[in-house]
């Protein structure tokens, strides 16, 4: 007949096979729990794919950087006539590399013509004697249009009327532009594409044309040239 001693021993072995039972259950429950999250957080990343910052390999400019502003000169070509050429590839006529041919001269300046200013003019006085002056350019094929404001400064007599004609390569373009004190006109963009000269032609039509003295300045008002 077994001890009481050895049912003891027996029924404490039970017990404590039972709690490590127990506690391996809880500890299995909870890595399966921790497991579980662990592998919904990963796949849940998986699924949001790379972030924009990696993915898109672009550089944002700084906010802060900006285009470089015209000049006053290039703002005036762009503006004068109401026409916008490429500000990088204006060349004026009364600049002092753009020389008339030969020994040919004329003036350049601002000149007000019916109110406004024109910074980059060039102009020639008129007599009464009916003569016409003419001033040419050579422009060797490297330009492709003509823009211009042309009228008579405001120090010409009030009866003055003269016709201003644009020539390329000795040939007029249209029948010249008819011009007053008070009354200037915008020349239409004109190709001068593959042209060697550009001729710019002055001739008084009214006025004082008998006494063949000084009745104002014709003038070209931002005349330039533009690729």
């Amino acid at each position: 007949m077994p001890s009481s001693g050895n049912n003891s021993s027996s029924t404490h072995v039970q017990i404590l096979g039972i709690k490590l039972n127990f506690w391996s259950v809880v500890i299995v429950a909870i890595l399966g729990v921790v497991s579980a999250a662990v592998g919904g957080y990963f796949a849940y990343k998986a699924s949001q794919g790379p972030s924009e910052s990696k993915s898109s390999g672009a550089t944002i400019a700084s906010p802060s950087a900006s285009v470089p502003s015209p000049t006053s000169s290039q703002k005036s070509a762009a503006s004068s006539n109401g026409s916008s050429p490429d500000v990088a590839n204006v060349q004026y006529l009364s600049d002092p590399d753009m020389k008339p041919v030969g020994a040919q001269s004329v003036m350049t300046g601002t000149k007000n013509l019916a109110g406004t200013d024109f910074p980059h003019s060039i102009y020639r006085g008129l007599n009464g004697c009916k003569t016409a002056s003419t001033v040419e350019y050579k422009l060797g094929g490297s330009w492709k249009k003509f823009d211009a404001t042309v009228g008579l400064d405001q120090t010409s007599r009030p009866n003055t009327v003269a016709r201003m004609t644009v020539f390329v390569d000795k040939t007029p373009i249209g029948n010249g532009y008819i011009v007053t004190p008070s009354a200037r006109q915008n020349i239409p963009t004109i190709d001068v594409t593959g042209a060697q000269y550009l001729a710019l032609e002055m001739l008084p039509t009214s006025g004082d044309l008998n006494s063949c003295v000084a009745i104002g300045d014709a003038v070209w008002g931002d005349a330039r040239l533009s690729r």
